[in-house]
């Protein structure tokens, strides 16, 4: 992967908990790094094997690489939303990540 390919500006977020006006618990998320990213969509085999169900659009978005991502974070990306589902070292170098993600809609 090349640096020059990671050409779209995204939000990393983390879910936490606060409290209503009324008083109810309730999960928000806070952004705790911008980067640049690279986003394209899951077809084929890809989708299958990411266990694509009906309804669900699949991505692969890749940024740098990034010790603080999990699987509970979320990526904001203008006015979409995705939950991140795996998380994985490209190449095992640390240099990259592939970021398996669903399109929340």
């Amino acid at each position: 992967m090349r640096a020059g390919k990671l050409r779209h500006r995204i939000e990393l977020q983390s879910v936490g908990r606060a409290k209503a006006d009324d008083g109810q618990s309730i999960e928000t998320f806070t952004t705790y790094a911008t980067v640049w990213a690279d986003i394209k969509p899951m077809r084929g085999a890809e989708a299958i094997e990411a266990q694509q169900q009906s309804g669900q659009n699949w991505f692969k978005i890749t940024v740098r690489y990034n010790a603080s991502i999990n699987i509970k974070d979320r990526i904001a990306f203008k006015s979409r939303v995705f939950e991140v589902n795996y998380a994985l070292d490209f190449e095992e170098r640390k240099i990259f990540q592939e970021l398996t993600c669903t399109e929340i809609v």
